[in-house]
């Protein structure tokens, strides 16, 4: 702005002017109080939108906490209950975030399909219901997760190509798949969709992984703990077959004993009482020193 000749200063106030407009002094002075009121409002509405913004995030991160409380919980609650783990998981996220879809699908045997196993939303439910399942690879936002152990983001699902459009979830604008991964073995993903798109920040990502991570955990613990609790009770019927076949050799071998030593008392018997023929038929042929003679002759021929 120019000054002008004659302009003054009065309480920090310019002068008038020359060929100013009738009440052209009243308007300046006005302007000059109005100028530095407005950039205050300004000032004021940018402040108020920093303060919204780190309230949202607050927030948001007040919510990532009582996410994963919940969810340490839970999985110290259920512990080999799998299927409820996993329900847990998807209501908390879904209430936390308030997002409108959260699904955990798992890898099956066959290693070609992951299936619907928990879900937060009504469709979702349905989904379970009828057996929902993805071509790991070939097939949705879940199938690429899946297959390449990444995560997988659908910011706008009208213009991503892999995209499962599902009828049970019509208002999905936008998705986020995150592999459920233990060291090098993908288990299945976790699904989260929302009404909004773009909704998923990179801060969403790292802490949905975090979760991902935690569950992926806590579903390979509960495995390996049913294995275990398998090997062992195989092994208690293994040593009880063995104790029970000892148990029979015994009888048998007792058996077997019994037999055998009443064989050899009846051969005894026989003998005796062949000895015994014997000799009453050699009484009438001579004296005892001739039977005894013959004893020890027929002795020695034995």
């Amino acid at each position: 702005c120019r000054a002008h000749p004659g302009d003054a200063v009065r309480g920090g106030l310019p002068g008038p002017r020359p060929h100013d407009p009738p009440g052209g002094e009243a308007v300046r002075r006005i302007g000059v109080h109005v100028l530095p009121v407005r950039e205050r409002c300004v000032s004021r509405q940018g402040e108020g939108a920093q303060l919204r913004a780190r309230t949202d995030e607050l927030g948001r991160r007040t919510s990532y906490l009582g996410a994963t409380t919940a969810i340490a919980a839970a999985m110290a609650a259920v512990r080999q209950d799998t299927p409820s783990l996993l329900m847990r998981v998807t209501d908390v996220i879904s209430e936390q975030f308030g997002f409108y879809h959260t699904g955990i699908f798992l890898v099956d045997s066959t290693e070609t399909w992951a299936v619907l196993q928990a879900a937060s939303s009504e469709g979702g439910k349905r989904m379970m219901a009828r057996g929902h399942r993805l071509s790991i690879g070939t097939e949705g936002t879940v199938g690429a997760a899946v297959a390449r152990g990444e995560v997988r983001i659908a910011q706008d699902v009208g213009q991503d190509a892999a995209f499962f459009n599902n009828p049970d979830l019509p208002e999905t604008r936008s998705e986020i798949a995150l592999p459920l991964r233990v060291r090098n073995k993908v288990l299945g993903a976790l699904d989260v969709q929302s009404k909004t798109p773009q909704a998923f920040t990179r801060e969403d990502v790292s802490i949905l992984q975090a979760i991902a991570d935690q569950v992926a955990v806590a579903i390979n613990n509960a495995d390996l703990l049913r294995q275990l609790q398998v090997a062992a009770q195989a092994d208690v019927q293994h040593h009880l077959a063995i104790d029970k076949c000892g148990r029979a050799a015994a009888r048998v071998g007792a058996t077997a004993r019994i037999a055998v030593d009443a064989a050899i008392t009846k051969c005894e018997h026989r003998r005796h009482a062949g000895q015994h023929a014997v000799d009453q038929g050699f009484l009438g042929l001579g004296n005892a020193d001739q039977l005894n003679d013959r004893r020890i002759l027929r002795h020695e021929q034995i």
